[in-house]
């Protein structure tokens, strides 16, 4: 295998697999998992619609315990990644939970935001501001 990616490649929230191999057939695995759990899915962009990438993504669940997140390219040699924030939640039956959001605007000034949200993808937009698309 030269290499793998995992996203959401069909939007169910389900993260599906691709592999890329050196001398052979590539391979893709479409998650068709009954039993998965909620998550929380994030397209996050400055206004210009590029990734805001180092911007952090903390979830705190009815236990109080919390999932934490960052978009950023990947890492490694020629390593890529998705620049969407997907974040499992077990079961949660809908329900908006906290979720504080911290990212540096285009002249890098930091800022902090806190939303509820309910599980299932979200396109926000970020500036000195949250804005839903």
């Amino acid at each position: 295998t030269r290499g793998m990616a995992v996203g959401d490649s069909n939007g169910d929230g389900r993260l599906d697999l691709a592999v890329a191999r050196q001398w052979g057939e590539p391979g893709f695995y479409l998650n068709e998992s009954r039993t998965a759990g909620d998550f929380l899915g994030l397209k996050l962009t400055h206004p210009s619609g590029s990734p805001v990438v180092d911007a952090q993504v903390t979830v705190t669940l009815p236990d109080g315990t919390r999932r934490v997140s960052r978009v950023d390219g990947g890492g490694g040699h020629s390593g890529k990644r998705s620049h969407d924030v997907h974040i499992g939640l077990g079961e949660q039956k809908g329900t908006p939970l906290p979720v504080r959001l911290k990212w540096r605007d285009r002249s890098g000034e930091v800022h902090e935001k806190n939303l509820r949200l309910a599980p299932g993808w979200h396109d926000l937009q970020l500036a000195t501001d949250v804005k839903e698309k």
